[in-house]
């Protein structure tokens, strides 16, 4: 993944879109990623399943046939057979019944983040609700001084006028204040609407979860008694591979030891024994390859960052390594790093700090950020201001974003960027690999 100007990075092949059986009744960023696992589990859960009727409408029971009636050169092809077919019902049950136990999973973690999320929209309302009667009590004293510097000639002009502009500036806080605990509200009766949505589908999830692990444990015990019927030990039964006479199955040529055989025979067992060790390597590799694929896929990426927006913190010709999983379980925070898709360039990413989280209130005045009236303190800025007038509420769901050289940034102060949708961001830098000079974390 490489970043092009102003910190742009080229996007990973998108995948054909699937079929979805959840859906929230409101749109949310956080909870959205469980349900795409739930997702990806029930698909393969109603893919087993349907091999598991297969399996069943296949399957003749063993107790049905008497074997000893079978044709001496037949018995072994039956056997191979009844166990072939069987083996199909337990693995297709057991993988239907596992990718189940994960579609509960998926749904089991969403539960959690909406309700996590109510807790802090209920904390946050409670803290709003605060500072509306710190707001108001301020605007009652002023109303207070207010009046009696009026009552004051000498005082109209030089103190009555000073007290006016602060009781505007406080009613109008607080009038801004009742807009957002609005939002909030409207935001916890969503994700209210959101948790019943959720506790249905698992309750649901977890009644087919019972079924089908009883259907799981119903065909190991045919699997067992089959086993049984046949005189088939199941420690003979190999890689999930059913036991049957060699006339059968017949795996690959033997296992020949050098010490056992002639000078030719040897020479053709050594070859035989260095080939099966070759094979072992490059299956070894191979499944190294893969892990690594996935690992890059869907763990971690590295990025190269070309451009100024985020400098002194990142310079030019960075390589940095991005956790894709970082935002999974957890929320992103303020400060956080973060690759994100380009809301203005199609197919480009870009790479800024985190500055306002939702619901929150920013302003930008005097080259200074706030945040719900607090000065932020932005000691990787060194000294450098922020260009901008700005006062806005981001909306939840949402982050406002900026480069560290706030000079030379396209971010969120664009209308054409604005706020970041949380689904937007691909994940959070947290190392530096590159140069080796400036090895080390993005977080300190």
């Amino acid at each position: 993944m490489e970043l092009e100007s102003d910190n742009r990075v080229m996007p990973d092949n998108e995948e054909p879109e699937a079929k979805t059986y959840y859906r929230l009744p409101y749109e949310n960023s956080a909870v959205e990623p469980f349900l795409a696992v739930a997702d990806q589990a029930m698909r393969r859960a109603e893919a087993t399943a349907a091999l598991c009727q297969q399996a069943v409408g296949n399957q003749e029971e063993p107790s049905s046939i008497n074997i000893t009636e079978v044709a001496p050169y037949g018995q072994d092809a039956f056997q191979s057979g009844a166990i072939r077919n069987l083996r199909s019902l337990v693995l297709s049950a057991e993988s239907a019944a596992q990718a189940q136990d994960a579609v509960c999973e998926a749904l089991s973690g969403a539960l959690d983040m909406a309700r996590k999320q109510k807790e802090l929209l209920t904390h946050r309302i409670d803290e709003v609700k605060e500072d509306i009667a710190k707001l108001d009590e301020e605007a009652a004293a002023l109303r207070q001084s207010f009046t009696q510097a009026a009552d004051d000639a000498a005082l109209v002009d030089a103190y009555a006028t000073g007290e006016a502009q602060k009781l505007l500036s406080c009613l109008e806080s607080a009038y801004r204040k009742h807009g957002l605990i609005k939002v909030l509200y409207q935001n916890v009766a969503e994700t209210n609407a959101n948790l019943e949505y959720l506790e249905h589908e698992y309750h649901f999830a977890t009644q087919k979860q019972a079924g089908m692990r009883e259907l799981a444990e119903r065909a190991g015990a045919e699997w067992q008694k089959t086993l049984q019927q046949l005189h088939v030990d199941a420690a003979d039964v190999q890689q999930a591979k059913p036991f049957v006479p060699e006339m059968v199955w017949q795996d690959s040529a033997p296992t020949t030891t050098c010490e056992s055989v002639g000078s030719k025979e040897q020479s053709s067992g050594c070859r035989q024994s260095a080939g099966s060790l070759i094979w072992s390597y490059l299956k070894i590799i191979f499944i190294a390859f893969l892990i690594a694929i996935s690992l890059r896929a869907y763990v971690f990426d590295v990025t190269r960052v070309e451009g100024l927006s985020m400098y002194p913190t990142l310079a030019d010709g960075d390589h940095l390594i991005t956790l894709k999983v970082a935002y999974l379980l957890d929320e992103p925070q303020r400060g956080d790093i973060v690759v994100l898709q380009a809301p203005d360039v199609a197919d480009e990413d870009y790479i800024k700090r985190i500055i306002a989280l939702p619901n929150e209130e920013l302003e930008i005045r005097d080259g200074q950020v706030y945040i719900d009236g607090i000065l932020l303190d932005e000691p990787y800025l060194n000294g450098l201001e922020t260009e901008g007038d700005l006062h806005t509420i981001v909306p939840d769901g949402f982050y406002f974003v900026m480069g560290d050289n706030r000079g030379e940034s396209r971010d969120s102060r664009i209308e054409a960027v604005g706020p970041i949708n949380a689904g937007s961001i691909h994940g959070k830098a947290v190392l530096r690999i590159w140069p080796l000079g400036r090895l080390g974390s993005l977080d300190e």
